[in-house]
C-alpha cells in the first residue's frame, strides 16, 4: 500500500468524504508509486491513478461526481472506489481521473452555492468571474485537458455522475451530448449500469459531459442514477449495478452482456426562461418523462402558450432557474 499523510488521513476515515467536507484540510500536489500504479494527488478532490502497465490503445476513464454538491450517491460511490484503489484492494487496468465537483456546495449540502456549475463549462465560466463556481470551472476545465492532452492517443471516456432532483418513470437514465463519438461502443456498459434511458442530445450545452465530449476521440455521458438524498440516507445496493459495472471498467474486466433494453429519445426542444414572467401551464413536479399529450399548453411566457402538434416527454422541469437558463428539456422517442 502507498504511503503518505494524504493516504492514511483518507484510509483512517475510510472515506475521502470527510476531508472534501473540512474547509480546513488541504494537500499540496505530490506523485506517489508503487510496482502497480502512479497516483497523482492534484488537490484532495482531484486524483490520478496510472497504471504501470496499460495498452494506450484502451480507453482512458474520468469519472467525475459532485458537480452538484447535495447528488450525494455519485460522491459516497466514487469515494469508495477511490479508497479501495488506494488500499490497492480495487485493482486500476486504465489511466483514471477522478474528479469531485463542487467542493463548497457539498459542504452546504445545496445543488450550487452562486451558480449551477453543470451551465458554466466551455468558457461559459468567462461570464459570472465573481461566483465560486466560475473558478471551479475553469480549474475542473484544465484537469480535463490535461488529462486529455497526456493520453491524446487514447480513447476517452468520461462518466459524469448525478442523481436528479425529482423522481422519474426511468429511474436511471443517461444524456449523450451532441458532439459524442463512438457512444454506440458503450450501449453495453449503460445496460450493466442498469440505464433504463437513453437521451440523445441534438443541441450544444455547457454541462461538463458536453466540455469534455469535444475532445477528439472522446465520449461523455450525464449519468442520472437516481434521486437526491443527503449524505448518509442512500442505500448503496439500489446502485449495484453502477457500482459493480465501475469497478469492472476500472480494472479492465469483462462486463457481463445484460438482458435489459435501454429506451431511446431524443431533444425535441430545450424550454429557455427568457423572462421572468415565464412559467409551467402544467405540473413542473411531475416525474421526469412525464408524457405530454399533443396539443397540451405546456409552459406561458409573454402572453403566449407553447404546445405542440405531438406527444412528448418532459424532463428536468425548473422554472426557478435564473433567467437565460434552461428550465427543461422537450424529448421525443426515437
Amino acid at each position: 500500500m502507498i504511503e503518505s499523510t494524504f493516504v492514511t488521513d483518507v484510509l483512517a476515515k475510510k472515506s475521502l468524504i470527510p476531508l472534501l467536507l473540512n474547509s480546513n484540510y488541504q494537500t499540496h500536489k505530490q506523485t506517489l508509486k508503487d510496482e502497480e500504479v502512479e497516483i497523482t494527488i492534484h488537490e484532495k478532490g482531484i486524483i490520478e491513478f496510472l497504471p504501470a502497465k496499460y495498452d494506450a490503445k484502451d480507453d482512458v476513464l474520468i469519472i467525475s461526481a459532485g458537480i452538484h454538491g447535495n447528488e450525494t450517491a455519485p460522491i459516497e460511490i466514487t469515494s469508495d472506489i477511490v479508497v479501495d484503489l488506494l488500499q490497492n484492494t480495487q485493482k486500476c487496468k486504465r489511466p483514471t481521473l477522478f474528479i469531485f465537483g463542487n467542493l463548497d456546495s457539498m459542504k452546504e449540502g445545496k445543488r450550487f452555492v452562486d451558480f449551477n456549475l453543470n451551465r458554466l463549462f466551455n468558457e461559459e465560466h468567462k461570464k459570472h468571474r465573481d461566483c465560486a463556481e466560475a473558478i471551479r470551472a475553469k480549474d475542473l476545465e484544465n484537469y480535463v485537458c490535461e488529462f486529455r492532452t497526456k493520453f491524446k492517443e487514447s480513447q476517452l471516456l468520461h462518466l459524469d455522475l448525478h442523481t436528479a432532483i425529482r423522481g422519474s418513470y426511468h429511474k436511471r437514465f443517461a444524456i449523450s451530448p451532441v458532439s459524442n463519438k463512438n457512444e454506440e461502443d458503450y450501449e453495453l456498459l449503460l445496460k450493466a449500469m442498469d440505464i433504463e434511458a437513453y437521451i440523445e442530445a441534438k443541441t450544444p450545452s455547457n454541462t461538463f459531459s458536453d466540455f469534455s465530449s469535444r475532445f477528439s476521440n472522446s465520449t461523455s455521458f450525464t449519468v442520472e442514477l437516481g434521486k437526491v438524498k443527503p449524505f448518509g440516507e442512500n442505500e448503496l445496493s439500489d446502485f449495484s449495478g453502477a457500482i459493480k459495472s465501475l469497478r469492472q471498467l476500472i480494472a479492465k474486466e469483462e462486463i457481463e452482456t445484460p438482458k435489459n433494453i435501454i429506451i431511446k429519445y431524443r431533444t425535441f426542444s430545450e424550454i429557455t426562461k427568457k423572462t421572468e414572467d415565464f412559467h409551467f401551464v402544467i405540473d413542473e413536479n411531475d416525474k421526469n418523462f412525464s408524457l405530454i399529450s399533443k396539443g397540451t399548453s405546456i409552459f406561458k411566457e409573454e402572453a403566449q402558450d407553447i404546445s405542440y402538434d405531438k406527444d412528448l416527454y418532459l424532463v428536468f422541469a425548473n422554472s426557478k432557474v435564473v433567467v437565460g437558463q434552461r428550465a427543461g428539456i422537450l424529448l421525443e422517442k426515437v
